[in-house]
């Protein structure tokens, strides 16, 4: 599925770490504080939507169309990819919901929940987006009781 070399995508990997190591904290460390980050930012952004600026807003959907093109081109999500090869751990942050419903954890099944999610996520935020920022808030064509 992904565009991205196998190659390129163990060197990109490799990249990263060799940078996060700079940091002087133990592995298991790194590995925690990009979980933490992995799973509390889509809320996190979720907030930033309901009471960020437009260009805020604007801002952060196109960052989440370049995280969603990254994991189509890297064949999953970069920041699983770091943090399984930095601390040894094979879980991602779907994992528990596939253990909710059943499902074997494997990476077919990890995809399939990551791009039902990812789907679900953008599709709320562009909602959020255009609920706030859309036709409707432009005050051309916003209707007053005192216009009648």
């Amino acid at each position: 599925m992904g565009f991205v070399s196998k190659e390129y995508r163990k060197d990109f990997v490799k990249s990263c770490i060799t940078n996060l190591k700079k940091l002087n904290l133990s592995d298991k460390t790194i590995g925690f504080f990009m979980r933490a980050y992995h799973v509390n930012m889509p809320t996190y952004f979720f907030i930033i939507m309901i009471y960020g600026s437009k260009m805020v807003n604007t801002l952060l959907l196109a960052f989440l169309l370049c995280a969603l093109v990254s994991f189509l081109a890297f064949d999953g999500c970069i920041l699983s990819k770091i943090e399984s090869e930095i601390d040894d751990e094979d879980i991602t942050v779907v994992d528990p919901l596939l253990e909710i419903f059943y499902l074997d954890v494997n990476n077919e099944n990890r995809m399939f929940i990551s791009m039902f999610v990812a789907g679900l996520y953008l599709s709320l935020a562009f909602l959020i987006y255009f609920i706030r920022f859309g036709i409707t808030s432009h005050p051309q064509f916003s209707v007053s009781p005192l216009s009648e």
